[in-house]
């Protein structure tokens, strides 16, 4: 399912049946494909039948992955992932698709993923339909597949798993679009391009959030291949500090949500960067939230004004003891900076995009959402 899940109906002609946690499913198909799923034990539901009558038990198990394969296929050759919520502009001309139709006006984003162990390419290429899709998705902020990354089987340097490279691959791609991109399943094809056996993943996903630190246009392509080529690189040595693959950039994403009221959203950020101050400093920094955060910019390079400083602070510590802005009319505080609550929250997201490019070493244009409504993009040092 777009959204993640993966869900395994049974059903039964016994009157009764005892509930006991099942770990596996295995079967066939009618068409003779094997199916093997990994099943969450606590994620079984009964289904009523309709009508007294019926006899037996229907169940819904909730699975964490559901593999089905074809019998006696030759190895695979290519991996295709699918991937929801990323939006972009490919970097060059889209020659065709796997069926071999061409589509016209469309490009792929070609990548080249560096590790110390060896370098991995992928390219991303969109679905068929990606215009419609990406009107839909940003219009009723929901899920929706809008990609496939593709790479050679044998790419992955010995040691190195696909679906690992896949997920840091997603963690880099959310930070560049400010939404949680993730991949649910994965098609193994053969070397003439049949598929021969697909995995579907019961992955967390998001609705889409729309403030994107980059932008998704064509003008800025370039920037965004640059940026998640040069992240993947860097994601082992930033994770050492800060807890990149364990909740960080979900939080980020978190903070970014527009289904919250604002208060709550801004709510979010302060704990963004509460969790920023913790992971990047200690109490040898300072003892004060200003001292800490400072020491996280300066060591992520990113180098804030004085001034641009002072106000995060503020601005965090109003919502996290009064739980309002500084720029809400009904606060004490006022403060000429800000006209509106929504531009303070604007600035607060602005700030800690900067921190987060430039903890990944990025400098280039960025959107500058302490602007809006003013949707031009900014130039990070």
């Amino acid at each position: 399912m777009p959204h993640g899940d993966v869900i395994i109906l049974t059903s039964t002609s016994a009157v009764q049946v005892a509930i006991a946690p099942a770990v596996q499913f295995v079967g066939t198909t009618s068409g003779g494909d094997v199916v093997d799923a990994r099943l969450d034990p606590l994620g079984i539901n009964i289904l009523p039948r309709p009508g007294r009558r019926q006899t037996g038990s229907e169940f819904a198990h909730r699975a964490s992955k559901l593999r089905v394969s074809r019998p006696q296929t030759s190895p695979s050759h290519t991996l295709r992932y699918g991937l929801v919520n990323f939006r972009f502009s490919g970097t060059n001309q889209f020659i065709q698709h796997e069926a071999g139709t061409p589509i016209r006006g469309d490009r792929q984003l070609s990548l080249q993923l560096q590790r110390r162990r060896g370098s991995i390419d992928v390219v991303v290429e969109p679905i068929p339909d990606y215009h419609s899709v990406a009107l839909r998705l940003t219009t009723l902020r929901d899920v929706a597949l809008t990609c496939e990354t593709v790479l050679d089987s044998s790419t992955p340097p010995p040691a190195v798993k696909a679906d690992d490279v896949m997920s840091d691959l997603c963690l880099v791609m959310s930070l560049a679009r400010g939404t949680l991109v993730q991949w649910v399943y994965r098609r193994e094809l053969d070397a003439t391009g049949h598929q021969c056996a697909i995995t579907h993943v019961n992955h967390i996903t998001r609705p889409f959030n729309s403030l994107a630190a980059l932008d998704h246009r064509l003008p800025a392509r370039a920037d965004t291949k640059r940026f998640i080529e040069g992240a993947y690189a860097s994601l082992p040595q930033v994770s050492i500090k800060y807890a990149i693959r364990r909740g960080l950039i979900s939080a980020y994403v978190d903070s970014r949500g527009e289904d919250d009221f604002l208060e709550f959203r801004g709510l979010k950020v302060a704990a963004l960067a509460e969790m920023v101050k913790t992971q990047g400093s200690t109490r040898k920094d300072g003892r004060s939230f200003h001292d800490r955060l400072a020491v996280c910019c300066r060591r992520a390079g990113f180098h804030p004004t004085d001034a641009d400083l002072s106000d995060f602070v503020e601005s965090r510590n109003r919502l996290v003891h009064a739980g309002r802005f500084r720029s809400d009319p009904k606060s004490r505080h006022t403060t000429v900076r800000f006209q509106r609550p929504v531009d303070e929250y604007f600035f607060m997201i602005s700030f800690l995009d900067r921190f987060f490019l430039k903890l990944f070493g990025y400098s280039g244009l960025f959107v500058e959402w302490a602007q809006f409504p003013n949707h031009e993009n900014g130039h990070l040092p």
